[in-house]
């Protein structure tokens, strides 16, 4: 996900629980504006060109043996030096 993509085209989606809070709020579970205004303010440094999102229990193997090491082998390529998880 581009790190601009504004929050409005963002969706979600997951049969386990209610996402009807999360959709009024995508920050709550994707906190791009929280994280984008600690840059602006100078309490963070720069955030990454790009953002990641997989979904969750149902493919929790396939996503630990390959999303995951995909992911950290871009973080690595990338130069990343923190990542900040949300589970929803």
């Amino acid at each position: 996900i581009p790190i601009d993509t504004p929050t409005e085209k963002l969706r979600i989606r997951h049969p386990g629980y209610d996402v009807r809070s999360s959709r009024r709020d995508y920050n709550s579970i994707f906190p791009v504006d929280s994280l984008l205004e600690a840059v602006d303010a100078g309490r963070i440094g720069e955030l990454a060109a790009e953002s990641f999102s997989t979904v969750g229990a149902a493919a929790q193997l396939r996503v630990r043996a390959d999303f995951g090491p995909a992911i950290a082998a871009q973080f690595h390529e990338s130069e990343i030096d923190a990542a900040f998880l949300v589970a929803a």
